[in-house]
């Protein structure tokens, strides 16, 4: 059983950066926390998830006329600079895990042989659309699941509802995620709140006032 984890959302360049294809407004603002998150992690031990979009042309989200609920502009197109982490969540070890079925045995090989940050690729919103999120989860059973990134009204709501199953404690870091409406992002909030997800600040986490930050063995 892992004590936490850290799960970093999408912190891709082309939704954090300005000129990306889907920038998410104020996103540059959490940029200084995002780091402070990935510093903290990485000084604890403390084993990071990290979704990230990994599109193709043929993905049905990607489209030409997106209504920017279900279909959006191409974005995070593999091998492109803005499917790459901006600099401050940017790994140093990765384990990437592909979006197709693993068998328990090989993930959990993986997993026992890794020291590094795990990315989850993904064609839609929700990471929990890789079978292999599951299983990772199970393999690593945390206790608590701290959440960050882009963008609150979409992927990390999705990520929320996916971890708030009751099975441990999940706490959402409000000053670094952002949202693409914030009105939107508030009706998430309450829901998130209806199932005992809590709300945090990055202090608050970098204190261990959200829960005691142990060294992964």
């Amino acid at each position: 059983m892992t004590p936490v984890v850290f799960w970093d959302v999408d912190t891709q360049r082309d939704f954090m950066e300005p000129g990306g294809a889907l920038f998410v407004p104020g996103a540059p603002e959490i940029v200084s926390n995002l780091e402070r998150l990935t510093r903290c992690a990485r000084e604890h031990g403390v084993q990071v998830i990290a979704p990230m979009d990994d599109h193709t042309p043929a993905d049905p989200e990607i489209s030409a006329r997106p209504d920017f609920r279900e279909t959006f502009p191409p974005h995070c197109m593999r091998g492109t600079p803005g499917q790459q982490r901006i600099g401050a969540t940017a790994p140093k070890n990765p384990l990437y895990i592909e979006n197709r079925p693993y068998t328990r045995t090989e993930l959990a090989d993986l997993l026992r042989a890794h020291r590094g940050e795990i990315f989850i690729k993904k064609q839609a919103i929700s990471p929990f659309t890789n079978p292999a999120t599951e299983e990772i989860l199970r393999l690593l059973a945390p206790q608590t699941v701290i959440v960050y990134g882009v963008c609150a009204d979409f992927c990390v709501h999705q990520t929320v509802m996916g971890l708030a199953d009751g099975t441990r404690r999940v706490y959402v870091v409000r000053d670094a995620t952002r949202a693409i409406d914030a009105e939107v992002a508030l009706r998430c909030e309450a829901e998130w709140r209806r199932r005992g997800v809590e709300m945090v600040t990055t202090a608050d986490v970098i204190a261990e006032r959200v829960v005691r930050l142990s060294a992964r063995h």
